[in-house]
């Protein structure tokens, strides 16, 4: 994680949205000191996990490898309550060991009216006052010429000179992130 050194402590108070631009903007997740901690007393790890690794290989045979949910993260899992029937179905696919996951092309998707009104539902909880959590877009330092861009800056600044997947490139491997401080 790093952040931007121009954020104010009023910013880091309300919380900040974090715009990672080497994932999906899907996985983008409003995050605060506060969220963070309570989030600490069901899940005592990062709730990431592969699932499911799909390829071919050199003789073009398919290959599957599946790791079902490792047990703390069941048991983080069971300590919630899915908000309607839908996601409670996905769920309880996930709590079932002998589940097998899809293709993320197969995976179905939350009806957009139901994630609409569970979006809206969870702002009003979350941010009864209607104050918002502030959007970072994540700032990497060009070497080329030592200016701060983020990820929509850099692609405009060489779109007419390089193709999209060379600056994303440029960006991931050339560009080093900014350095940040922990702080209480």
């Amino acid at each position: 994680l790093r952040l931007d050194p121009d954020l104010t402590d009023e910013d880091l108070d309300r919380g900040i949205i974090l715009q990672l631009d080497d994932l999906p903007e899907e996985m983008s997740r409003a995050i605060s000191r506060e969220a963070f901690l309570r989030d600490l007393q069901w899940c005592p790890r990062n709730f990431l996990h592969r699932y499911r690794l799909a390829f071919k290989d050199l003789d073009d045979v398919p290959r599957e490898a599946i790791a079902p949910l490792p047990e703390d993260l069941r048991q983080a899992m069971e300590k919630l309550e899915p908000l309607d029937p839908w996601s409670a179905s996905v769920m309880s696919q996930w709590m079932d060991p002998t589940w097998r996951c899809k293709a993320w092309a197969e995976i179905d998707v939350i009806p957009k009216q139901i994630a609409d009104e569970n979006i809206r539902k969870e702002k009003l909880e979350r941010y009864p006052d209607g104050r918002e959590p502030i959007e970072i877009h994540e700032r990497r330092i060009d070497p080329y010429d030592g200016q701060r861009y983020t990820m929509d800056q850099l692609l405009e600044k060489y779109r007419d000179s390089y193709s999209e997947r060379d600056i994303k490139s440029y960006w991931k491997h050339a560009m080093q992130p900014n350095e940040y401080t922990a702080v209480d």
